[in-house]
């Protein structure tokens, strides 16, 4: 059984840093939702019904999330990490979002 929804929220939160950050250096960037056991909400490009988290920037400037984690394992720190191979998908402009599909 997954972990609560809290769990993975907090452990995702933490990862949106810089490896190694400090909380002083958090940008403005927030988990602005989750779909979670997604089975009838919202279809990815495939089709599928996966879960989803919604990255909001709340700043007033462009944030680039390449080479930062999401993770809802704090066994696993950095389960996922956003590529780092095309800042145009990973740069969330100022309040702005990006839907992360947890496939």
């Amino acid at each position: 059984m997954p972990r609560s929804i809290v769990t993975c929220l907090v452990y995702a939160v933490l990862m949106v840093l810089p490896p190694g950050a400090s909380l002083a250096a958090a940008k403005p960037v927030v988990i602005n939702e989750v779909m979670a056991l997604n089975d009838a909400f919202a279809k990815d490009l495939h089709g599928e019904f996966d879960d989803w988290i919604e990255i909001y920037n709340a700043g007033s400037d462009p944030i680039d999330l390449a080479g930062m984690y999401l993770t809802d394992d704090l066994e696993d720190p950095t389960k996922w990490q956003f590529p780092t191979d095309n800042r145009i998908r990973t740069t969330v402009g100022p309040k702005g979002y990006t839907i992360v599909w947890a496939d």
